[in-house]
């Protein structure tokens, strides 16, 4: 138990945690074919054992979601109303180049994240930063079509922190310690999230480096092995 969460959070936070743990090996997988870091995998057909540690690198998963990164861009929005301060926000956090990441890592993992902080003292009053689904997950609401929840975990000189996203709140913990919680009256966590081609059956998204792609990366390698 942390002392600072109520049970309701408390039970979350563990939910997410596991959550995000069990996707640890999917995004490891998606990392490897990306960075052209993908183990060899030797059918023991034509392969000697002694090639196994060649540095072969085929670069189609990279190609396929680079090609499709660079057609999206953030291109501002429209509107005739008082756009409140956003044009400022937007310029002040770069958000062009977040949204750009964001992209890229919900092509790559088929979600991406990005948070919205308030400014420490030499910072801007609001900050919109792009979170890696490296280091994050959520909770999806169908009905709401936005995160109910997220979580998310980086390591800093203070330790491992984690970060749980919640209607109210966004609360940070280290070492099973809270150590700041922020409540707000949005009614939504500051966490958004961006799938890839999202649908009924798939509410995590899909990654365009399918099963397909690693199979013929796969082959591609082990062929020019064999040559």
């Amino acid at each position: 138990m942390i002392r600072g969460l109520s049970d309701d959070e408390m039970d979350l936070l563990q939910e997410l945690r596991s959550q995000f743990y069990v996707s640890r090996p999917f995004v490891r997988q998606q990392t490897d074919y990306y960075e052209g870091t993908a183990p060899f995998k030797n059918l023991g057909i034509s392969i000697p054992v002694s090639l196994e540690d060649v540095g072969t690198v085929v670069g189609w998963p990279e190609t396929v979601v680079d090609i499709m990164s660079e057609r999206l861009s953030w291109r501002g929005w429209q509107s005739t109303d008082d756009l409140m301060g956003l044009d400022e926000v937007a310029s002040n956090s770069l958000v062009g180049f977040e949204f750009s990441q964001m992209i890229l890592e919900s092509l790559i993992y088929g979600q991406g994240f990005m948070e919205v902080s308030e400014g420490d003292d030499d910072e801007p009053d609001v900050v919109v930063q792009a979170v890696s689904a490296r280091t994050a997950t959520g909770i999806w609401d169908t009905r709401k079509r936005r995160l109910g929840a997220g979580y998310s975990t980086f390591e800093s000189r203070d330790g491992v922190v984690e970060v749980l996203y919640t209607p109210t709140a966004t609360i940070r913990i280290i070492g099973n310690e809270l150590v700041e919680r922020d409540d707000h009256d949005f009614g939504r966590p500051t966490l958004v999230r961006q799938a890839n081609r999202l649908r009924p059956s798939r509410q995590d998204g899909r990654s365009e480096i399918t099963r397909a792609i690693r199979y013929y990366t796969d082959n591609a390698v082990r062929s020019i092995l064999g040559m």
